[in-house]
């Protein structure tokens, strides 16, 4: 073989390498913004378009455990514990008092949660929720999550994939829902804090994944 078919041949292989490597990136660039996609159109049906609920359980929470072990870190005295299955595993906080609505309540408080002003810009890198959300819909659970109103989050399970999605709690809408949180659990609503001199570090962040804001 002459070195000019020599090197014809490497310029060749070469093209086609890089052609399928190309290929490769394109396809998976499609794939990727095609599940973000999915995903976000999906957060709006547990959002902005989530169906009346026949059934709806509020929980006044504390003490969130995440991983496997969390059900191991919960006293097995507790009377009952609030379980949400996640992407990479669950979560498991104390129950502190429940409520169940029914009828007009339960379509009044799936309408307050619709109105909340939703999107991933307003989280916070954080998740100390102090309420659990199922949403029933006959004998399916439809819905159910953990809310903070201090980290502005909840996390969501969605075309897919897993994160936190946000909302905006400084809203008339998110305040009326704490209201009416709060009306339903007094023992939820935070004590005022002792004046202090010292300052107190607080706990640490927890990264969480963001399911993205961008519409498809």
């Amino acid at each position: 073989m002459t070195p000019r078919k020599k090197i014809a041949l490497r310029v060749s292989f070469a093209v086609v390498v890089l052609s399928v490597g190309l290929g490769i990136w394109h396809r998976t660039r499609v794939f990727e913004m095609v599940s973000i996609a999915h995903a976000w159109v999906a957060v709006q049906f547990l959002t902005v378009l989530l169906p009346d609920s026949d059934r709806v359980e509020v929980y006044h929470i504390q003490d969130l455990r995440y991983g496997e072990n969390g059900r191991h870190q919960i006293p097995e005295n507790v009377a009952e514990r609030f379980v949400l299955e996640t992407q990479g595993g669950h979560t498991v906080a104390r129950v502190m008092n429940r409520k169940e609505l029914t009828g007009v309540e339960a379509k009044e408080f799936v309408r307050l949660w619709r109105g909340l002003v939703f999107g991933a810009k307003y989280q916070h890198l954080c998740h100390q929720p102090g309420y659990g959300l199922r949403f029933h819909s006959g004998a399916k659970v439809r819905f159910d999550t953990t809310l903070c109103f201090e980290c502005m989050n909840f996390p969501v399970r969605a075309g897919g994939r897993g994160g936190f999605y946000g909302f905006n709690a400084k809203h008339p809408s998110a305040e009326t829902l704490l209201q009416k949180l709060q009306a339903y659990f007094p023992a939820s609503v935070p004590k005022p804090r002792r004046p202090t001199t010292e300052k107190q570090a607080g706990p640490a962040s927890q990264s969480v994944e963001k399911i993205t804001d961008k519409q498809p």
